[in-house]
């Protein structure tokens, strides 16, 4: 077949003719298309076969295979002869053998004769004796010591003393030392006698001559210790991790598995909290409901309760000081005298402070004016009786004093009223000022008014003096003068009455 050479980057429709047959390019191949070129003839026959090529050149050689299985051993070869027979030896002294017996352990006797004893034994694996057995030098064993009697003691010991015992079943398993009953630990110090370091008895475990428990960790380092402090006596330290100042130390309490406290090297403690974030931490973690519960007594179990609560979901934060009774006992705070510096009466809810204590006021932002002081200091409450030279009071008046400022409420009245002058009301239950500041007015209404004989005079009202306990009864004047001071002559009918509230600056 002929080849052709179609052209390189053609463009779509492009055609190309070659040996009177036409292509055309469809973009992405050339499509065999001539119109003009009728149908096409039959296949013409078979060509004859060709004649055989060349011989190719031989390839590498191969890789070389596994070695084979080794071949049958020879056959084995003919016995040497024997060697020349040894010369005969001495012929042995006659001996007898009294009390023998299967695996008796044969010993001397008297003479020639041997003897089998009897609590000698040995079968080929076990060695057995009965009674004592006695060493001078040193007794290896590669496996245990057993004693096969449940009862019967194992026993260590020098001159007849006992200085190790293993006792029986039927002694409970004690280990005894130096006939004591103890297991003790003796350090010599290379002079002999020693001292006692370690004792176990009934009592429990004792480590004595100031000596220490240490544990430690799996690279040897101590991780905690347990001994008599530097210098006093009958005091005990526990270290943990002495020897180092890291960062993660930490005295850990568990119970059932669990962590109750936690000290870190911080000086915080927590209980029921395993991260404390203050000097002493109580709740947060696996403790969620902490209390702190005061006793004196067991037999006085009015106990106090601080704890942490709220009243609703959005009051969090809310600190209880609770008694476990339903009692209301109180709440003082005193010096180390024992007196009082504030005190909480649960039964009533007052607040008391000692004198001169009060509540200060001074954390708040002052005023634009001079200020004197911002300690509430006192508070009072009561009545007084007003009195009136030549009078008798009809009824008390009532009183609160909040600081320095003191508020009187009530009716100031009096009857059987005699005499002459000026009308002062005394009876007041503190002194007033000693400036203009004692002059506020009181509000007044005349219920029964003075006769001042003058309808100008009639507007009747009340002040206090200076550094007294007197009120007065003012008459200002209506046409501008001067205002005057009730008279005893403006009575009328020997009594009065005003409606009288407001207040006064004390000292």
């Amino acid at each position: 077949m002929a080849a052709f050479d179609f052209p390189n980057s053609p463009s779509n429709g492009d055609t190309y003719t070659a040996n009177g047959v036409t292509f055309q390019w469809n973009g992405s191949v050339w499509v065999r298309y001539s119109a003009s070129m009728g149908a096409q003839g039959s296949t013409g026959p078979t060509g004859a076969q060709g004649a055989v090529g060349s011989t190719g050149a031989q390839g590498a050689t191969g890789s070389t295979g596994p070695t084979g299985a080794q071949g049958a051993a020879g056959p084995t070869g003919a016995q040497g002869a024997a060697g020349a027979q040894g010369a005969t030896g001495a012929a042995g002294s006659n001996a007898s053998i009294s009390s023998n017996a299967d695996n008796r352990v044969i010993t001397g006797g008297s003479g020639t004769n041997l003897v089998g004893e009897s609590g000698l034994t040995y079968d080929g694996s076990t060695l057995a004796a009965t009674g004592a057995i006695t060493a001078t030098g040193t007794i290896t064993a590669s496996t245990s010591i057993v004693n096969t009697s449940s009862d019967a003691d194992l026993r260590l010991q020098t001159s007849g003393n006992n200085r190790l015992v293993i006792r029986g079943q039927s002694s409970l398993s004690n280990l005894i030392t130096q006939n004591n009953n103890n297991l003790s630990f003796r350090h010599d110090g290379g002079t002999g006698g020693g001292t006692e370091i370690f004792i176990m008895n009934s009592n429990g475990i004792d480590v004595g001559n100031n000596k220490r428990i240490q544990i430690k960790d799996y690279y040897g380092d101590v991780s905690g210790r347990i001994e008599n402090s530097d210098s006093t006596n009958n005091s005990l330290r526990i270290d943990v991790d002495p020897d180092d100042s890291g960062a993660s130390s930490v005295f850990l309490v568990r119970i059932d598995g669990n962590e109750q406290i936690r000290l870190n090297h911080s000086y915080q403690l927590g209980i029921g909290m395993n991260d404390p974030a203050a000097t002493l931490h109580v709740g947060g973690g696996a403790v969620t409901n902490p209390q702190v519960r005061i006793q004196r007594t067991s037999s006085y179990n009015n106990a106090w309760k601080i704890y942490q609560s709220h009243y609703g979901a959005s009051d969090y934060g809310t600190l209880f000081l609770q008694p476990t009774l339903a009692t209301t006992p109180n709440v003082e705070i005193t010096n180390a005298a024992g007196d009082m510096a504030m005190r909480v009466d649960s039964d009533t809810g007052v607040i008391s402070v000692k004198s001169g204590g009060g509540i200060d006021f001074s954390a708040t932002a002052n005023s634009s004016g001079s200020m004197g002081s911002e300690l509430l200091d006192d508070y009072e409450e009561g009545v007084f009786t007003p009195t009136l030279t030549g009078g008798t009071t009809a009824n008390n008046m009532h009183y609160t004093k909040i600081g320095r400022v003191v508020h009187i409420s009530g009716s100031l009245a009096f009857t059987s009223i005699s005499g002459s002058g000026n009308m002062v009301i005394g009876g007041l239950p503190y002194t007033s000022i000693s400036t203009l500041d004692s002059y506020t007015t009181l509000s007044a209404h005349a219920y029964d008014s003075l006769n001042v004989g003058n309808n100008t005079y009639q507007f009747q009202t009340l002040r206090v003096d200076q550094n007294t306990t007197n009120m007065r009864i003012i008459i200002p004047a209506g046409n501008g003068n001067v205002r005057t001071f009730a008279q005893y002559s403006h009575v009328s009918g020997s009594e009065f009455r005003f409606r009288v509230a407001g207040f006064y600056i004390t000292s």
